[in-house]
C-alpha cells in the first residue's frame, strides 16, 4: 500500500528572490558593454520525502530472527516482512511527506556588447557565466520528485539539470555593400545585387551536467553496506553507493559511435562500506553545443505602393545534430550509454543462508564480500554515442506589399 501526505510540520511559504546589479559603459565606434551579476535564490521549494524508512546502520549489526546481521550477506537476504518491521509504520510501503524545504541557488556573471548604430552592421553579443545548484526536487514545479530520505543535502543536492556553465549568443544585421564598377552602372545589376541583407542568431553552450550512478546488483546492495535500503537511486540522487575516480573520465568524442566517457576511469568500491565521492570531482557533461541561423533578404521596389520581399532562412545552417535524451539507468532509453551496470562475482547457494524470518534464502545469492564488476556490456559500450538529432531547415519566403 502507497500513502502520499503532506507534512503538517512544514508550513513555510516558497519564496524566490531575485539579485542584480549592473554597470554599463559606452565605447568607441557605437559599442556599449553591460556587465552584471544576475542571481536567484529559491527557499522554502516544494519536494517530497519517505517518512517510512529505515534508519541508516539500524541492520548492520545484532541478531534478527535467526540472522546474524554482522555477516554482509546475512544483511542483504533479509526477508522484506523483516525489514518492515524497523519502519516507522510497518502496515505501509511508501508514505511520502511534501515537504516545503527545497532550495535553489543560481549564479551569474553576464556581459553584454551591443552595436545599434550605423548603416552597415548591427550586433548584440552576450556571454553568461553562472552556476545552477539545488535539490532534487526542483526540477518539478509541483515537487513530485523524491530527495533521499537519509542524506539529502549530500545525495539530493548538485549541479541542477538546466546548468550550464557558459552560454555565449549574438545576433546580427548587416546591409551588404552596393555594387560597384561595371556591375553599378547597370540598372538591372543594381536592382538585383543591392539593397541585401543578412540577419542571423548564433548560440554556443556547454553541454548538460552528468551525475553518474550504478545500476545493476550494486545498486541494490545498500542494505549489506549500510544496513539499510532506503537510498534514492534516482533524479539528482546518487543512491547508496557511489562510483571511484580515479581520473577524468571526459574524452573527446562526438561523433556517431564516439565515447564521451571512460569506464575504466571509474571504479567500482572494492569492500563492503567503501563508497566514493557523492558529487563527480569533476566537470562531466555532455558535448557543447552550437546553432547557427542565418536569413537573407531584399526588397524589390515595384511602383511608389508596391514591392516585393524576397526572404531565404537557413535554421542550423551547418546541418550539425546531438545527442539530447539522456537516461543514466537505461541504455535503451538514452542517446548515449550512460548506464554504469553491475553485476555480482560470487553468487552461493541461498539454502544455508537466514533470512531473518526463521526460514533460508533457497536458490542462489551474492555475495557481497566478493566484490562486483561491470557487465561485458558496460565495458564495451559505456558513453557512447548511439544516437543524435537535429536537422537543417531551409525557408524560402515572398511577401509582396501593396
Amino acid at each position: 500500500m502507497n500513502i502520499t501526505s503532506r507534512n503538517i510540520y512544514s508550513n513555510e511559504i516558497p519564496r524566490v528572490a531575485n539579485m542584480s546589479l549592473t554597470v554599463e559603459k559606452k565605447l568607441p565606434m557605437g559599442n556599449v558593454l553591460t556587465v552584471a551579476y544576475v542571481g536567484t535564490q529559491g527557499r522554502h521549494l516544494p519536494q517530497q520525502a519517505s517518512a517510512n524508512f529505515v534508519p541508516e546502520h539500524t541492520l548492520d549489526h545484532g541478531i534478527v530472527g535467526n540472522s546474524d546481521l554482522s555477516v554482509p550477506i546475512n544483511r542483504l537476504a533479509l526477508n522484506s516482512a523483516v525489514i518492515k518491521q524497523f519502519t516507522p509504520f510497518p502496515n505501509y510501503n511508501t508514505v511520502g511527506l511534501l515537504q516545503f524545504t527545497g532550495t535553489s541557488t543560481y549564479h551569474s556573471l553576464q556581459a553584454t556588447l551591443s552595436r545599434q548604430v550605423g548603416k552597415s552592421l548591427q550586433y548584440f553579443a552576450t556571454y553568461t557565466f553562472s552556476k545552477a545548484l539545488g535539490t532534487t526536487a526542483v526540477n518539478e514545479s509541483d515537487g513530485s520528485a523524491w530527495i533521499d530520505p537519509i542524506d539529502p543535502r549530500g545525495r539530493s543536492w548538485g549541479v541542477l539539470p538546466f546548468d550550464r556553465t557558459h552560454i555565449f549568443n549574438i545576433s546580427y544585421n548587416y546591409y551588404f555593400p552596393n555594387a560597384k564598377g561595371f556591375l553599378g552602372e547597370h540598372a538591372i545589376t543594381r536592382g538585383l545585387l543591392n539593397g541585401w541583407q543578412m540577419s542571423g542568431i548564433t548560440t554556443f553552450q556547454s553541454g548538460t551536467p552528468l551525475r553518474l550512478r550504478f545500476s545493476g546488483d550494486l545498486a541494490n546492495a545498500s542494505l549489506a553496506w549500510f544496513g539499510t535500503n532506503a537510498f534514492i537511486n534516482q533524479g539528482l540522487n546518487t543512491g547508496g553507493i557511489t562510483p571511484i575516480y580515479s581520473t577524468n573520465p571526459s574524452l573527446t568524442g562526438t561523433n556517431l559511435g564516439d565515447k564521451i566517457l571512460d569506464v575504466s576511469k571509474i571504479g567500482i568500491p572494492s569492500a563492503v562500506g567503501q563508497t566514493g565521492a557523492l558529487s563527480p570531482p569533476f566537470y562531466l557533461r555532455l558535448p557543447s553545443r552550437s546553432n547557427f541561423d542565418v536569413s537573407f533578404f531584399k526588397s524589390f521596389k515595384i511602383s511608389e505602393s508596391k514591392s516585393l520581399q524576397v526572404r531565404t532562412g537557413f535554421f542550423n545552417i551547418f546541418n550539425q545534430a546531438y545527442p539530447t535524451r539522456i537516461d543514466v539507468a537505461n541504455a535503451n532509453n538514452s542517446d548515449i550509454n550512460l548506464t554504469l551496470n553491475t553485476a555480482c562475482n560470487v553468487h552461493v547457494d541461498g539454502s544455508t543462508i537466514p533470512n531473518g524470518a526463521g526460514g533460508f534464502v533457497g536458490g542462489s545469492i551474492c555475495d557481497p564480500t566478493k566484490g562486483y564488476s561491470y557487465t561485458s556490456d558496460t565495458l564495451a559500450n559505456f558513453g557512447r554515442i548511439t544516437n543524435k538529432h537535429g536537422h537543417r531547415i531551409v525557408e524560402i519566403a515572398i511577401k509582396f506589399y501593396f
